[in-house]
């Protein structure tokens, strides 16, 4: 009677006691894991697709130009230039800027220097010494 029940206790722990295993089937081969293993696999995964990289930050500034058509350290004189250029190309708009120790007359803001390139040739037929010029806007102007 014992051997019974020894056998019986033996062939029990080991249909109860073992895990259920999980066969994951590809093209060329099969891998088999144990339940609590798949789970562990499984709940990271999930963790990992909900994780979305944090948008990147825009920039503040962003690199374009502009055309200089005038500078002096006269301000009245760059004030009549201005005058001048808004009373000639209405569709561009002169701004006066100070940057020591010259008083620039600057159009247009442009994403390129490309850009500004078909305008600078309107532009040099009145305002002969006008270039284009690197500058820093801020991004949201060109939106």
């Amino acid at each position: 009677m014992m051997k019974y029940f020894v056998l019986f206790l033996v062939v029990g722990m080991f249909c109860f006691g073992q895990e259920t295993i999980k066969v994951q089937e590809n093209d060329n081969f099969t891998v088999e894991l144990p339940e609590s293993l798949n789970n562990i696999l499984e709940s990271k995964e999930k963790s990992e697709d909900t994780k979305n990289d944090p948008p990147k930050p825009e920039p503040e500034f962003c690199k374009g130009a502009s055309i200089q058509i005038f500078y002096s350290k006269n301000r009245q004189e760059a004030e009549k230039i201005v005058n001048d250029f808004n009373g000639k190309f209405p569709q561009l708009k002169a701004s006066l800027s100070y940057v020591s120790p010259d008083y620039k007359v600057k159009v247009g803001r442009y994403k390129t220097r490309e850009e500004a390139s078909s305008d600078l040739n309107k532009i040099k037929k009145d305002f002969p010494l006008s270039l284009i010029s690197d500058e820093k806007f801020r991004c949201s102007v060109f939106k």
